[in-house]
C-alpha cells in the first residue's frame, strides 16, 4: 500500500518536470526562405560577355586537336586490322595503334586544357558556350579516333 502512496505523486512529478523544461529545438514554423513565392525572388544576373582571350583559347585548342587528328590519320592507316595475336598482322596493327595514341596526345590535351577553361569561365560568370561549343567539336573528334583504336581490335 505504502507502493501505491509513493507511485501516484512520484508519475505527477516527473510528467510535470517534462513540461517545464525548455528545450532548444528548431521551430517548425516557416522560415523565410519558404514564405517568399519563386515570382519574388531576384533574377540572376545575365552572364559576363565571353572574353576575347577565351575566343582565341578556344579557336587554338580546336585548331590544335584538328592538328593533332591529321597526325593520327597518318599513323593509322585506313582498313588495317588486326591478326591472331603474335602474327605479323598483330604486331603492325599494334604498332600503328600506339604511333596512333602518339599522334592523338594534343587532342587530349586540347580537351583537358579546354574542360579547364570552361570551369574558370563558369566559376568567374562568364558564359562559356563558346568553350562548350569548341569542347563539343574536340569530343566528336577523341570520339572518332576511340572508334578507329577499337577498330583496330587486339
Amino acid at each position: 500500500m505504502k507502493f501505491r502512496s509513493y507511485a501516484l505523486p512520484l508519475c505527477a512529478a516527473s510528467l510535470l518536470s517534462a513540461c517545464m523544461t525548455k528545450i532548444d529545438a528548431p521551430s517548425l514554423l516557416p522560415r523565410p526562405v519558404e514564405a517568399t513565392r519563386p515570382d519574388d525572388l531576384p533574377e540572376t544576373p545575365a552572364p559576363v560577355a565571353v572574353d576575347p582571350a577565351k575566343t582565341a583559347l578556344a579557336a587554338r585548342l580546336v585548331a590544335q586537336a584538328k592538328t593533332a587528328d591529321a597526325a593520327f590519320d597518318k599513323a593509322l592507316p585506313a582498313g588495317q586490322r588486326s591478326g591472331p595475336q603474335g602474327s605479323e598482322a598483330w604486331i603492325m596493327a599494334q604498332s600503328a595503334r600506339s604511333a596512333a595514341e602518339i599522334a592523338r596526345t594534343p587532342t587530349l590535351d586540347a580537351l583537358t586544357e579546354l574542360d579547364g577553361a570552361i570551369s574558370a569561365a563558369t566559376d568567374s560568370g562568364q558564359d562559356p558556350q563558346e568553350l562548350v561549343a569548341a569542347r563539343a567539336e574536340i569530343q566528336a573528334i577523341v570520339d572518332r579516333q576511340n572508334q578507329r583504336i577499337e577498330a583496330l581490335g587486339g
